[in-house]
C-alpha cells in the first residue's frame, strides 16, 4: 500500500538494518535517518509499505532507475 509520512519510523527500521549490511542496498552502511527521508520521499519516487497484522515488514520504493544522463 502507498506509504505515509507517519510510516517512516518504521520503514527507517528496515532500511538502517538492511543498509547496516552494506552488500544490499546501493547506500552507505552508514546512511542517516535525513538523507534516507530525502531519498525515500524525493519528489520522483513513490514509497509502499508490506504490512500484516497491522505492522510494517516490508518497504519498498519506485523511482527511475538512472537519474540525469544515465
Amino acid at each position: 500500500t502507498p506509504a505515509q509520512h507517519s510510516d517512516f519510523d518504521a520503514i527507517w527500521e528496515i532500511i538502517q538494518k538492511v543498509a547496516s549490511t552494506g552488500d544490499t542496498f546501493a547506500y552507505y552502511p552508514h546512511i542517516t535517518q535525513e538523507q534516507a527521508r530525502d531519498i525515500w520521499w524525493a519528489p520522483d519516487v513513490k514509497t509502499y509499505v508490506g504490512r500484516a497484522d497491522g505492522k510494517i515488514v516490508a518497504c519498498y520504493i519506485m523511482r527511475p532507475n538512472q537519474r540525469g544522463l544515465g
